[in-house]
């Protein structure tokens, strides 16, 4: 746990008189001490070197609560010494730092022993991105998933590289690390640069973008545990173990967008990927050029290291629950790997996803021949309605020519009528006992009696059976 730097409010009630000693008799302390002095005002935490030169500082002028004036009724009361003195916290400040300064020694010790499985550091040539490598072991060697998570939360908004090669570890710490980078704010980008095997797998899943170097590998398995007790004691420690394998799912299925059922089987499986294979069922985005970190990792030696690690740690469970019960448990064996059985596996594992591969270009392939069919019958649709707007405007220029014939040969006989009814007149014969009755007019002559704007109205709204009784 992170030593707690923030000054008390006896040390902030010290710097405020400090300061304004300072400001009424312009003496004590420096510019320097009077910032260090408004943070301590402030309660803001400190660095560990400033609790250093606290304690320092203390130490050497110790002697001066000696001299004149540092006391009240004293002459130059309150004295430079006496101001220097509250600007560093006092009194109360003095037993701050040396405590301070004994747990931070304690602190530096205790990390000291632990055995650190990841390392944090700036990225380089760059201000808002930090590097954080996993090479090790997850949650061992005294180092826990919340001191990993705290360093984390410094690096709020500023874009993380997390590099992998790592065997696993706890499933517990390393479902606690998954989701704190879930919620980083900043970006993750993984780079799995050797093996991300168990639980490092899942870590390696949290990534908004997920690399894989060429010649590295990922697994994935069901979740185990060793467990001392008796039956109902390894019934829960089963429930829990599928409460567990149900998260884990979950997290790859999220990342590869496969069904749950068929990654529990892969994990039943205890399946191996190579990089090819994991960016093809999604596990990982892009394959990037391998590095130094898994230049001779194979699927054998790959295998090797997960075993290992697994035996040594059912080796260090059989020593404690030989140390505390009185009868000596055997230690589980681990399964001998059959290699013949294992490349052959993969040979299959191989075939399969190279069918599911041409079954997906196959699919794509249909998809795109469809749609090139359908643009090809849209090209065709326009084309035939270009050819029809182009008939259109033929035909009503061709109507035009034809409607100025009609009424042309309307007026013609509309002027013959007027002269055959002068003719009849100037006889001296009744136009009535001429024509008895009047026939029913056709459109076309009912158009024909029209004028002007009758004419047009009446037209427009009889063109078809107007043309038809003249043509």
């Amino acid at each position: 746990m992170a030593v707690d730097l923030q000054p008390t409010e006896l040390m902030a009630e010290e710097d405020e008189r400090g300061l304004a000693w300072r400001e009424e008799y312009n003496r004590g302390g420096t510019e320097v001490g009077v910032a260090r002095a408004r943070d301590i005002k402030n309660r803001k935490n400190l660095s560990p070197d400033t609790v250093a030169r606290m304690k320092s500082f203390f130490a050497r002028h110790e002697v001066g609560k000696e001299a004149e004036g540092f006391r009240p009724g004293e002459d130059g009361y309150p004295s430079a010494g006496r101001i220097a003195w509250a600007l560093w916290g006092g009194d109360a400040g003095q037993s701050w730092a040396n405590r301070k300064s004994e747990e931070l020694d304690n602190e530096a010790e205790g990390m000291a022993s632990k055995s650190n499985w990841y390392a944090i550091h700036k990225a380089p040539d760059s201000e808002t991105e930090v590097e954080i490598s996993i090479y090790d072991e997850i949650g061992f060697g005294g180092v826990t998933a919340k001191d990993f998570m705290a360093e984390v939360k410094q690096f709020k908004g500023q874009h993380i590289h997390l590099r992998i090669n790592s065997v696993g570890g706890s499933v517990i710490e390393g479902a606690a690390i998954y989701n704190a980078l879930r919620r980083h704010k900043g970006g993750l980008t993984v780079h799995v640069d050797g093996l991300a095997a168990s639980m490092a797998s899942v870590i390696a899943m949290a990534g908004e973008e997920v690399y894989i170097a060429d010649n590295a590998m990922l697994m994935i398995h069901n979740p185990w545990s060793m467990t001392m007790g008796d039956a109902d004691d390894l019934r829960k420690e089963a429930d829990i173990l599928d409460k567990l394998k149900n998260t884990l799912v979950n997290a790859y299925a999220r990342k590869t967008g496969m069904e749950a059922e068929d990654i529990a089987a892969m994990m039943d499986e205890e399946t191996w990927l190579n990089a090819t294979q994991s960016v093809a069922m999604g596990f990982a985005d892009e394959i990037e050029d391998g590095i130094e970190a898994a230049a001779s990792l194979s699927p054998a030696t790959a295998r090797q290291r997960f075993d290992n690690f697994s035996n040594s740690m059912r080796k260090t469970k059989t020593i404690k629950a030989e140390e505390a019960a009185p009868e000596v448990i055997a230690p589980v064996q681990a399964p001998v790997i059959d290699e013949a059985a294992v490349d052959n596996s993969e040979e299959v594992m191989t075939s399969e996803l190279q069918a599911k591969v041409d079954a997906l270009q196959a699919d794509l392939d249909a998809k795109n021949a469809a749609e090139a069919a359908q643009v090809q019958a849209s090209e065709d649709i326009a084309k035939e309605i270009e050819a029809l707007k182009a008939e259109v405007d033929r035909l009503t220029a061709e109507s035009a020519g034809k409607d100025d014939e009609i009424i042309a040969l309307t007026a013609a006989a509309k002027s013959a009528g007027e002269q055959a009814a002068a003719i009849v007149a100037s006889v001296g014969i009744d136009a009535a006992t001429v024509v008895p009755s009047e026939p029913e007019l056709s459109p076309a002559q009912i158009f024909n009696s029209l004028n002007g704007a009758e004419a047009v109205e009446f037209y427009r709204n009889n063109k078809r059976e107007i043309l038809a009784s003249v043509f």
